[in-house]
């Protein structure tokens, strides 16, 4: 993460404690997740209380996760964020919106408007005006402003710009740059309160990620894959990378068992992208650089390399059913890119408050 940032840890603060977050799209609470984790990990952090004010979730195996949680409930939870009234809501320190990508991704076709889960840009715009956080971060696909979807997120830029009231950046940032071994590119609308800043954040310093085999629980004793002609396809791939790259034995390879024959995927030492198209725990195999034998990566690994702390991931497969755990927690993104955001723009909230 962001080393140049870290010394901001130990200004003196005032004497609050804690920071309140909102988040729209919430999903298990990533955001407010990797919060608490740098707000433990942080010498300025430490004994700050992270309190979940206000957010929204449409999922209803979600929202009734949220609402038995203890550590995720929110103070006030909306199924719908559009139609709330903007202007009444909690004003927050830190405010983040994952909201649906699917409208401006390859997976969802980039139909736009067209696609029903759409959202409103000018309701995102309100929402910060309504709250006025002292950190907003607004994230998306890299897709967002390519194509024609540039003109919406031009769009929202414009419009989040004519407040008047923060410094904007755009950072485009790979999990796979900042630690974590998954190449994972978003692209991050971060905004800090200009009475808070002189100018806008830049992106966070690059990280090497560990070693695969250093991060996963059981990298080599997992399940078998499945055996179909998709799978065996992607598995001779893989085999002609280890060769062709001369990968050194005890590197892991993981290979997408449902890659499309015109896309076939596998990487070195870190993971290809985990989307909720492969939230199947045998969707991504793994094997060393012998390319001998195959195994899938099973969900704790999954979760691992989404960047769920250890305890966490384990409490969420022990309390969520099985048959909807990843689905939902790979569609609700990860807290890892979240962290790297957050570290930046909490250092300069926290020099300034």
């Amino acid at each position: 993460m962001a080393r140049n940032a870290c010394a901001e840890w130990e200004k003196p603060v005032a004497q609050k404690k804690f920071w309140s977050i909102a988040e729209d799209f919430v999903g298990l609470g990533t955001a407010t997740s990797a919060l608490r984790v740098l707000a433990s990990c942080q010498p300025a952090g430490a004994g700050w209380e992270i309190r979940p004010l206000w957010g929204s979730e449409i999922c209803t195996e979600l929202f009734a996760y949220l609402e038995s949680s203890g550590d995720h409930k929110f103070n006030q939870m909306w199924t719908e964020m559009e139609t709330r009234d903007h202007s009444a809501l909690a004003h927050v320190d830190f405010y983040v919106a994952g909201f649906p990508c699917q409208p401006y991704s390859m997976s969802g076709s980039r139909k736009l408007a067209k696609d029903e889960r759409y959202v409103k840009l000018d309701k995102l715009v309100a929402t910060v005006r309504g709250s006025q956080p002292k950190v907003f971060c607004l994230e998306n696909v890299t897709g967002f402003r390519k194509g024609k979807s540039r003109r919406h997120y031009n769009r929202l830029v414009r419009m989040l710009k004519a407040l008047r009231l923060y410094h904007i950046s755009e950072l485009t940032i790979d999990t796979k740059n900042h630690g974590i071994p998954q190449s994972r590119p978003r692209l991050y609308i971060v905004g800090v309160r200009v009475d808070l800043c002189t100018e806008p954040i830049d992106e966070p310093a690059s990280v090497d990620p560990p070693p695969l085999a250093r991060v996963l629980e059981h990298p080599l004793t997992g399940p078998s894959p499945r055996n179909n002609a998709v799978a065996r396809r992607n598995a001779a791939y893989a085999q002609q990378l280890v060769r062709g790259a001369n990968v050194q034995a005890g590197v892991l390879v993981v290979c997408d068992f449902q890659a499309s024959p015109s896309r076939p995927h596998a990487t070195v030492d870190y993971c290809p992208c985990i989307t909720k198209t492969r939230s199947e725990s045998d969707a991504f195999v793994v094997c060393d650089g012998n390319a001998t034998s195959f195994h899938a990566l099973g969900a704790h690994n999954l979760l691992s390399l989404q960047g769920w702390p250890r305890q966490l991931r384990h409490a969420l497969v022990d309390s969520l059913d099985k048959k909807v755990l990843m689905p939902l927690l790979l569609a609700t993104g990860s807290p890892s890119t979240a962290s790297v955001v957050f570290l930046r723009t909490c250092c300069v909230t926290l020099a300034c408050m």
